[in-house]
This record gives C-alpha cells, structure tokens and sequence, in this order.
C-alpha cells in the first residue's frame, strides 16, 4: 500500500508541474508527424491550440495505406487542461489492468520502455471488425493515441516507432 501511495503521490507532482507550464505552440506539434510512414502517407492533419480559458494544445493525424487508415493524436499535457486529460491517462496506466472478454481486450503493458494501454475491440454492430488502440505517456508530458480499424497491435507499435516524438520541446 505504501507503494501504491508513493507512486499516486509522483503522479500528483507531475500533474502539479504540468499544470503550471505553459502549452506548446501547435507548429511544434506538427514536428511530429512526418509525412510519411512506412507505406502509410499522411492524409488528414489538424493542429490546434486554444488560446481561451482552456488553453490547451493538441495534434491529430491520419496516414493512409490503400484500405488502411492509422489515427493518431498527441495532447500536451501542460496548463490546467492538458494536465488534467493527462493525468487521467497517467492513473490508468499506473494500474495494472489485463480486461478480456467476447468483445476483446485490454491491458497495460511496455512500449519502447514505456508503460501503455493495449486494446483490441470488436465494433458494436459488427463481428468482423475490430478496433485497436495503443495510449501511452512520453515525456511525463505528453499523451499519445494510436488507433485503427485495419492494422492490427503489432503493426501499430512499428509504425508507432517512426512518429519523431523526439522533436516534442
């Protein structure tokens, strides 16, 4: 228990110190995402940064292979908002967590060293398909979310190597 509350309190000190530093600007973000990986090109792509009381910033892109399509988005964790959608996923990924039943799974794992969220879904409605999605943290900072309908797990965490996460500030 001691444990548990010792690492409950480091994840409250960094949301602590995400809270008072001031977001990314969105070309920053953009950095990210290169124009092509793999055999996937990248389609879609929005950045944006809210400049209100929200104050928060985030970037989302689409890559393309044929019948393929890979999402992903990348949420700053600083300021009041950032750190608050961050730290949801912080506490999730602090659990131990392997859920399976007749509609897929989830459980949490390591990533390139890092701890994430695996799932794999069957679609309401539909038996055949599939929703997979991969969530981590990189940085103590930086909230990451690669999902799809067509590439499955192990596919995913390759492409996830090719994103140029060492260009985030």
């Amino acid at each position: 228990i001691q444990e548990a509350n010792e690492s409950l309190n480091n994840i409250d000190q960094k949301i602590n110190i995400l809270r008072t530093k001031e977001p990314i600007k969105s070309e920053d973000i953009t950095k990210v995402f290169p124009i092509k990986i793999l055999d996937f090109q990248r389609g879609k792509y929005t950045s944006q940064q809210s400049y209100n009381a929200m104050n928060f910033v985030f970037g989302d892109a689409t890559y393309l292979n044929k019948e393929k399509t890979i999402n992903i988005t990348i949420t700053d964790g600083a300021g009041e908002t950032g750190s608050a959608m961050v730290s949801i996923i912080m506490l999730a990924l602090h659990s131990n967590v392997n859920k399976r039943n007749a509609q897929g799974f989830e459980e949490t794992g390591v990533l390139n060293g890092k701890r994430a969220i695996f799932k794999e879904e069957i679609l309401q409605g539909n038996n055949k398909q599939k929703l997979y999605s991969i969530q981590y943290i990189t940085r103590d900072r930086y909230a990451i979310s690669i999902s799809s309908k067509q590439v499955d797990l192990n596919e995913l965490k390759k492409f996830n190597q090719h994103l140029k996460l060492d260009q985030l500030p």
